[in-house]
């Protein structure tokens, strides 16, 4: 799936759901960094799930989805990524910000610049 799909997606069902109410970027940029903080959190009680299959997921029934899903997603390292990205898409998505094409340069300048002399370890 291309990235700006997924910012679509991200943006229509938060809209969809009302959440761009009442839009103000320093809400978004917090609600973003609470889904980093619940990511580390997720690390640190060594939540991980590990590779699954799309055999898995897609076996899950649509009736009962929601329920698989928090008995065997919730709260893990993947999922709360997976719920940080969704954040920067709806972010994106609001901002109209052309997500795919910025990651793209970013990853080209990181790449071109791999022989700078670095100032940080990390």
């Amino acid at each position: 799936m291309e990235i700006n799909n997924l910012v679509t997606r991200a943006w229509k069902y938060a809209e969809n759901a009302g959440y761009h109410k009442h839009i103000d970027i320093h809400k978004y940029i917090n609600l973003m960094h609470c889904e980093l903080s619940e990511l580390v959190e997720a690390d640190r009680l060594g939540k991980w799930l590990g590779d699954i299959t799309d055999i898995e997921i897609k076996g899950f029934t649509r009736e009962r989805y929601q329920e698989y899903y928090e008995k065997f997603f919730k709260g893990h390292v993947e999922e709360e990524l997976a719920d940080l990205i969704i954040r920067a898409c709806d972010f994106a998505g609001i901002y109209q910000i052309d997500l795919e094409k910025h990651i793209e340069a970013k990853m080209t300048y990181n790449e071109t610049s791999q022989n700078r002399p670095r100032k940080k370890k990390y």
